[in-house]
């Protein structure tokens, strides 16, 4: 099997280049749609997938597409094993779509870990409010965040937590589907190693009763910190346009271009973006939306011009 940097190599070889700069998408550690087609299976090609318990599909973020249902039933959760590829510990992005339907104290997240919990994600201390609480690892020191008034029963809410070893800054924010994300508050932990080694589960909490009630869809891990915009462009991967590629598993497990890089006249390209049909050329698919060509698989607006252009990344 060739490497990335020889295919990368071989690529630039037969296109020339015109000094565009480019920034290449982040890809998740694991992706998990939640959705009729999937249900707990992930699709990053990771293999991180789910094993349901009581879990029933429910209706979704975006019309006809389903999501996962938890009754808060004891009984009631996922568990995704951790054979290493989800420990994040040092920088992570963790996103997802949730639709509440208790105002009680209870759970989205937790990494389960020998003798002790480690990262968890709830709503508490009541269902109105976002927190989380980065469990530090090996002294077991927590660092707690809140968002208070987050939720509203009954109604779809983005969300996502971020943590950069580097700054020590952790971040969380809500919003509804129809608003965009904001940093609702933000705490400077230092660097440290969160506790992100054991098995993740989603909707209960191993020593406390504090069970989810309501749907979740289109969780996403990243084992880097995201921008706002690249946090709003993982979400848009779970709009109904890309369900066939979710179904396929399309998403690459690693970028072929390295970021940041150049973009360049893709001459050998044209003929996929020219009529700017629906079409696959190497890892790259296109889509005609609003006369505009754009690249395709959820990945934000990166525009394909008729030109033969290619605009990798964010396009202003």
């Amino acid at each position: 099997m060739k490497s990335h940097i020889a295919f990368f190599l071989e690529f630039v070889a037969i296109v020339p280049f015109h000094g565009i700069q480019a920034s290449i998408p982040k890809l998740p550690v694991a992706f998990w749609p939640f959705d009729d087609a999937n249900l707990g299976n992930d699709v990053s090609g990771n293999g991180h997938h789910g094993v349901l318990y009581n879990i029933s599909l429910a209706p979704g973020p975006y019309g006809d597409d389903r999501a996962l249902g938890f009754s808060a039933a004891d009984g009631s959760y996922i568990m995704i094993p951790n054979n290493g590829g989800l420990d994040v510990r040092n920088r992570f992005t963790l996103v997802f779509l949730m639709f509440p339907e208790s105002n009680a104290l209870q759970t989205l997240f937790e990494y389960r870990v020998i003798h002790r919990y480690g990262l968890h994600v709830m709503q508490h201390p009541t269902g109105t409010s976002f927190w989380t609480n980065v469990v530090e690892n090996p002294s077991l020191r927590e660092h707690p965040i809140e968002l208070k008034n987050a939720f509203t029963l009954n109604t779809w809410h983005k969300a996502f937590v971020r943590y950069d070893y580097d700054s020590g800054n952790l971040d969380i924010g809500v919003s509804t589907l129809a608003r965009p994300l904001t940093v609702g508050n933000t705490a400077n932990i230092g660097s440290i190693s969160a506790s992100t080694s054991g098995t993740l589960d989603l909707g209960r909490r191993m020593i406390y009763p504090n069970r989810y009630q309501g749907r979740l869809a289109c969780v996403q891990l990243f084992g880097t910190p995201l921008s706002l915009r690249e946090v709003e462009d993982a979400l848009a991967r779970c709009k109904p346009e890309y369900k066939q590629d979710r179904m396929l598993h399309k998403w690459p497990t690693t970028s072929l271009i390295p970021s940041p890089a150049v973009v360049h006249h893709v001459a050998s390209l044209i003929h996929c973006s020219a009529k700017c049909l629906r079409a696959t050329c190497r890892n790259l698919a296109y889509r005609r939306e609003n006369g505009t060509c754009l690249l395709g698989h959820g990945f934000g607006l990166k525009e394909v011009e008729d030109s033969g252009f290619v605009v990798f990344g964010d396009v202003p």
